[in-house]
């Protein structure tokens, strides 16, 4: 979960909705931050926990797979977004079992991820959908809506985009094939 909350919010936030546990990395100024909730049982070991990303392992003992769980807050500035992709490149690799990418990415991956605003060239897309061929990574997209950030002006000025995403590798998506996200 992307949150621009301080930890003592959150921790209120995990009692009220009788979650166990919690790993937060808090917000820069008024941006940011992520927040992962989840239930005692849940086998999720933390890994490694960056300004901008938690990389969990997850174990299902039902399917008897351990697979990787990623959750980022990409970066709004282009150059530093490109960084934080290239760390997530060179883990790709060791995801082999089972790969997800969850958050908010920050881009676009096609124009149909846009309504509204100013109009974005092809070449434009090409870094996220590099980043995706690299790490071999899949969008799993939404069932209903399909943006999840809205500018919230009036009329032909507000601006739709879908910048939060869930991306998986293949292994992980032979193993969950029936998986749907829903965007509430």
């Amino acid at each position: 979960m992307d949150t621009k909350n301080r930890t003592d919010r959150l921790e209120k936030l995990k009692r009220e909705l009788h979650f166990y546990y919690i790993c937060h990395v808090p917000p820069r100024g008024l941006a940011g931050g992520l927040c992962l909730l989840w239930k005692k049982s849940v086998d999720f070991q933390v890994r490694t926990v960056y300004s901008f990303i938690m990389e969990v392992e997850v174990k299902d003992d039902d399917k008897n797979k351990r697979w990787m769980l990623d959750c980022i807050h990409a970066d709004f500035d282009d150059q530093r977004r490109r960084e934080q992709w290239s760390l997530s490149q060179r883990v790709a690799g060791r995801r082999a079992d089972g790969w997800v990418v969850l958050g908010d990415l920050k881009d676009l991956l096609l124009p149909d991820d846009k309504e509204g605003g100013c109009h974005r060239s092809a070449a434009s897309f090409s870094d996220f959908r590099n980043f995706l061929d690299k790490c071999g990574l899949l969008d799993v997209g939404f069932v209903v809506h399909p943006f999840t950030w809205f500018q919230k002006r009036q009329g032909s000025f507000n601006v739709k985009e879908r910048l939060d995403r869930i991306l998986v590798n293949v292994s992980w998506s032979h193993c969950y094939e029936r998986a749907l996200i829903f965007l509430l």
